[in-house]
């Protein structure tokens, strides 16, 4: 396959980035579990603005325990993601017998308007890791409209179907085009503003934040130029939703590590003045999302069919700078994935997934070939991937899954099957805000 990297070589001079801060090494967390919280709008909600609190004033309760048995000839090239300008580290190898997702979280809603949510979590033996620490002010009228403002450390608001790719979809990796605009998913610290409303026989979503742009696709150490903004608006509509989600950051010295045989790390490499084993970004970072689903049951033909499709593009213009040159750089990766979902059962369902990937970088100025090969953009080619899955809900707590499918990334095939079990339980306790 040809390469989607065009470099052109022209006398650039060289700038260094600011210094970042030094990193910090969390208590790592060693856990044996398993993935998946179940699809129910607890688990959809995992960062969706209001959704996870309690209805009425109470305290939840929840632990989700996902554990991953993954068989594959070789290490799945989408663990690496070579050709894709990400953070360079090795990525989380999901072969073997290991904890796919360990998450407790709490959500208290105190009064009818205020509300709080917090959730830590760790994947295999990364380190634990807060995952959400938000305050939630909500306002509802007798219309049906409702005014929400949530601060702290959150999910972007994005709809239920690009949401499910927050480890909580059906499906044990996440979508390639999920993972190319987000890594390894993003939590930033920033304010989310929304309102739910219906019109006629439609029901509409707005949101809108501000964010510290800490989190890829913006920068953990370097900062950001301006604060992160983002848009969201969906609407759902008799057997049909959809949602359109927009992300802005502008990072500063955003690093990638170049090191072939760094492993994986849940933090982000550091731009020091000497550059070493490193190549920074610092310009604009742009992701675009779109999503549509069908649900067959509440259609008029009363199908027990799910049919979804989603995706992502994300689009970057700025410089890239390494110890060997700088160069100014213009990327864009793109793809969606469309889902197919049958509950035959109300314990059984049966899925397929096809999963698309288009990646193209633009390179000019001194050293722009060696910059490419030190982040290992000559790799990037189109990708490509197909899954099959089996879930049985083996109790309101507990499921079991097996998946199966293969992958073309960075110009490599390569096949695996997975069996997944799912644990999720909640518990609902006296609030410890005494109600008038």
């Amino acid at each position: 396959m040809k390469s989607s990297c065009a470099i052109q070589s022209s006398p650039t001079p060289s700038r260094r980035p600011e210094n970042g801060s030094p990193s910090q090494q969390p208590l790592r967390l060693w856990a044996v579990g398993l993935t998946l919280i179940t699809a129910s709008a607890t688990a959809h909600a995992h960062g969706e603005v209001g959704d996870v609190l309690p209805v009425e004033p109470a305290l939840n309760l929840s632990l989700q325990l996902a554990v991953r048995a993954l068989a594959a000839p070789e290490m799945l090239p989408s663990t690496r993601f070579d050709g894709v300008l990400l953070r360079g580290d090795a990525g989380i190898d999901p072969e073997g017998l290991q904890a796919e997702h360990v998450a407790a979280a709490a959500a208290w809603r105190m009064t009818p308007n205020l509300g709080a949510y917090a959730a830590a979590g760790a994947h295999n033996e990364d380190p634990a890791h807060v995952e959400a620490l938000w305050l939630q002010w909500r306002q509802d009228d007798d219309a049906g409209r409702v005014w929400l403002a949530t601060a702290g450390r959150q999910r972007l608001a994005v709809g239920p179907v690009l949401g499910e790719q927050w480890h909580t979809g059906n499906y044990g990796l996440p979508a390639l085009a999920h993972r190319a605009a987000f890594d390894h998913g993003m939590a930033d610290d920033g304010i989310q503003f929304g309102w739910r409303g219906p019109s006629g026989e439609a029901d509409f979503a707005l949101d809108a934040g501000l964010w510290r742009g800490r989190r890829f696709p913006g920068s953990e150490h370097g900062g950001s130029a301006k604060p992160g903004l983002s848009l969201r608006a969906g609407a759902t509509w008799a057997a049909w939703s959809a949602d359109v989600a927009w992300l802005k950051v502008e990072p500063k010295a955003r690093a990638a590590n170049t090191s072939p045989a760094v492993g994986h790390s849940h933090g982000s490499p550091i731009c020091d003045p000497m550059l070493r084993q490193v190549i920074c970004f610092s310009g604009r970072s742009q992701l675009f999302g779109a999503s549509m689903r069908w649900t067959g049951a509440q259609s008029a033909l009363r199908l027990p069919l799910t049919l979804s499709l989603a995706g992502w593009l994300r689009h970057e213009q700025g410089e890239l700078e390494s110890a060997n040159g700088l160069a100014d750089y213009r990327g864009r990766v793109g793809g969606g994935w469309l889902e197919a979902d049958w509950q035959w059962h109300p314990a059984w369902s049966a899925g397929l997934r096809h999963e698309a990937l288009d990646v193209h970088h633009r390179l000019q100025g001194s050293g722009a070939s060696l910059l490419a090969r030190e982040a290992r953009l000559q790799h990037a080619r189109p990708a490509r991937r197909e899954t099959v899955r089996l879930i049985w809900q083996a109790r309101t707590w507990a499921r079991v899954g097996v998946e199966g499918g293969g992958e073309v990334v960075s110009g490599r095939r390569v096949m695996f099957a997975a069996l997944r079990v799912i644990l999720n339980f909640d518990q609902a306790v006296a609030s410890p805000w005494p109600r008038d």
